[in-house]
């Protein structure tokens, strides 16, 4: 059994990440304002054809997604649009903008914290046409980011000519924080940030977004007769090419660190009466969860053989 434990835990490891600081955007500045930004952003412009009687689930870059539901858009005297319209919008979750010593700068590199920016309009042919306001309005889906610091994310939206701020996980009219699973013609779509309800092509977002880094607990409850005393329990986290041992407390194996957002397999040793029992599973890790498993009895060689998959 020591062996088994051994071999086990020779899979056991971890890493650290590390996030840089910078200048952060500064709102109502001469230089913080949508027309530069928009000018800034020219060279991230995105385009997309839609439907307008139909609903549409536009995919941009690293994952956001917009989603505009059928008959929101309208022409200059108020009527439903018909066809085919093209919407044009700045998103980039890689896009970084800085205000340094009253200077705006951009950068794509690990030394500037990631933001996300934000804006759209519409256009058939040379005439651009708008969201009802009366209508439900469009939802945009940010994911969160790799290179930010997590203790300081702030989200600045224009909305009615002035710049609102809200720091990450507050709500702010139509914008709040959480996760989703959108259901698309190529499968699903798992993201965890910004979600925030639109209803006017002169709103924009500027973020800066919290690291994938940020962490929930992951718990497993086992049988009665499951301890630390008889039992090892581990998360394996691909993505991360990691793994993390759950320590057993109150009655459960837990660890608070695994990566909100990402893919993980659990797995369970013990040793019963000179049996062993393996469990697993696997789950996505959207917040805080506590998992049931019951293990099997499996032999030395069932256990060696997913041991050398992992």
């Amino acid at each position: 059994m020591r062996l088994l434990y051994l071999t086990f835990f020779a899979i056991i490891f971890s890493t650290t990440a590390c996030f840089k600081n910078s200048e952060e955007f500064v709102p109502n500045s001469d230089l913080g304002n949508v027309e530069n930004l928009l000018n800034l952003l020219n060279g991230y412009k995105n385009s997309a054809l839609i439907n307008a009687e139909e609903k549409n689930l536009v995919v941009g870059p690293n994952e956001v997604v917009i989603e505009i539901p059928a008959s929101v858009l309208i022409y200059g005297d108020g009527k439903n649009v018909k066809g085919s319209v093209v919407m044009e919008y700045h998103v980039d979750t890689r896009f970084a903008t800085s205000i340094v010593n009253g200077r705006e700068t951009t950068s794509g590199n690990d030394d500037v914290k990631s933001y996300f920016t934000l804006s759209f309009k519409f256009k058939q042919g040379e005439n651009e046409v708008f969201l009802n306001p009366q209508s439900q309005g469009l939802t945009a889906f940010v994911p969160y980011t790799e290179n930010s610091d997590i203790n300081t994310s702030k989200l600045y939206f224009w909305k009615n000519n002035v710049w609102e701020t809200t720091i990450d996980g507050a709500n702010l009219g139509g914008i709040s924080t959480g996760s989703w699973n959108l259901d698309t013609e190529n499968g699903t779509i798992f993201g965890i940030g910004y979600k925030a309800n639109l209803k006017s092509v002169g709103q924009f977002m500027v973020g800066q977004a919290k690291a994938k880094s940020d962490n929930i607990e992951l718990c497993v409850n086992l049988p009665d007769n499951y301890s630390d005393k008889n039992t090892i329990a581990v998360a394996v986290l691909p993505n991360e090419k990691m793994v993390r041992k759950l320590s057993f407390k109150n009655g459960k194996f837990c660890s608070n660190a695994i990566a909100r957002g990402g893919f993980v397999k659990v797995i369970t040793l013990s040793e019963q009466n000179g049996n062993y029992f393996l469990g697993e599973t696997s789950y996505k890790s959207s917040g805080n969860v506590v998992l049931t498993l019951v293990p099997k009895q499996k032999s030395v060689d069932e256990i060696w053989n997913l041991i050398n998959e992992i």
